[in-house]
């Protein structure tokens, strides 16, 4: 009786511990279905705040430079209007950069599949930091055309010194390490 009475103890024990070191079952089809709607509900948040983000710093920007400048809401509005043509040429560099980013820091955390796409990600980052330099420095020649020198020093102090978003601001070097150039996207 004993015996009979221990095994069903040793029975009774084990059924729970043999229930928690299964595998979870596979979530239904609605659980699933949930999770990833939830999903891509984030990722679409997250897209339209990036957009509120960039208009926003796109926003201050115009301030800033239109206070350095002593602009009038006319003028401020030339400016933007001035400037909305190189930030549309320059968005999709830096979803180019933001990709190729994305490629290294996988590499660089151990993925096999990225590992083999690093010297071409590489590449195309020096190379559309070129771009964006191109872009940047005809931007500020278009902004500062007509200007006295003290008007074209104060635009490039302000967008040296002012970082207002991605690729927006000129730095002390283009980023990896090269002196000189504009900051892109860091």
């Amino acid at each position: 009786m004993k015996k009979a009475l221990g095994l069903c103890l040793v029975g009774l024990l084990a059924v729970p511990a043999l229930a928690w070191a299964m595998p979870p079952a596979a979530a239904p089809a609605p659980v699933a279905a949930a999770k990833e709607a939830r999903a891509e509900g984030r990722v679409e948040r997250q897209a339209q705040l990036q957009e509120q983000q960039e208009k926003h710093m796109r926003l201050i920007r115009v301030v800033g430079l239109a206070d350095a400048l002593g602009l009038d809401e006319a003028g401020a509005l030339r400016l933007a209007a001035a400037l909305k043509p190189f930030d549309d040429r320059k968005k999709p560099l830096q979803d180019q950069m933001k990709a190729d980013g994305e490629v290294l820091r996988k590499a660089a955390e151990g993925d096999k599949a990225s590992e083999g796409q690093v010297d071409a990600a590489l590449q195309r980052i020096f190379d559309t930091k070129n771009q964006l330099h191109a872009i940047n420095r005809e931007m500020l020649e278009t902004v500062t055309k007509g200007m006295n020198a003290q008007q074209k020093a104060k635009v490039a102090v302000f967008l040296a010194t002012h970082r207002t978003g991605p690729g927006m601001g000129m730095g002390m070097g283009m980023g990896m390490g090269e002196p000189g150039g504009w900051e892109h996207g860091r």
